[in-house]
């Protein structure tokens, strides 16, 4: 691959947002479990097109504080993600693009974590990656033989598609599973994965 000036640009950008974060550490369980508290003390209500929604009131200063923190301190968490979900579609997609996707569900999952629940980086994962996965094209099916290399020739745009996105959504929980199992320390029974 042939490094164009664009992409050296994103990823000095990239490298400077990287050393502008990693002064900010993960916070402690206790500190974690204030904000949240804090968050969590200040859901309201509102009606949203007929519909209740609840919203963080971030017109509080001291909500919104901790909202920034926990922000802040889970920056380094995003950039791990994108890390972790390494792709060679990488060339096409700007650093930053991802990074601001990433940051977007890290906010999603701010607004919406209940800290009695569990710890934020394993409720904002999903969020994360959901995020990030949008960005990337949908991977094409590999055919394992001649009749399924015509089949997928015949069917239409619209079949190939949904083909295409059930066999990368496959594969993403499949990739998902193992480094689950992998942060467990237990080994995956093939069995358990079809």
């Amino acid at each position: 691959m042939v490094k164009n000036d664009g992409y050296m640009a994103d990823m000095q950008e990239y490298q400077r947002y990287i050393a502008s974060i990693a002064d900010f550490y993960p916070l402690d369980k206790e500190t974690l479990h204030h904000y949240g508290e804090i968050i969590l003390n200040s859901k309201i209500e509102k009606t949203e097109k007929n519909k209740t929604v609840t919203r963080i009131d971030l017109d509080n200063p001291q909500v919104k504080h901790a909202v920034d923190m926990l922000t802040k301190h889970h920056l380094k968490y995003v950039v791990s993600r994108i890390q972790a979900l390494n792709n060679s579609n990488y060339e096409n997609i700007s650093m930053m693009d991802l990074v601001q996707e990433g940051n977007d569900g890290l906010l999603e999952a701010i607004h919406n974590w209940d800290y009695r629940k569990g710890a934020l980086t394993t409720y904002s994962k999903a969020y994360i990656d959901g995020r990030i996965l949008k960005l990337f094209p949908v991977a094409a099916p590999v055919p394992n033989s001649a009749e399924e290399e015509q089949i997928l020739n015949c069917i239409s745009d619209d079949e190939a598609r949904k083909r295409k996105k059930r066999v990368f959504e496959k594969e993403h929980f499949r990739r998902a599973t193992e480094e689950y199992a992998l942060s467990l320390d237990s080994p995956i029974d093939s069995e358990d994965q079809d």
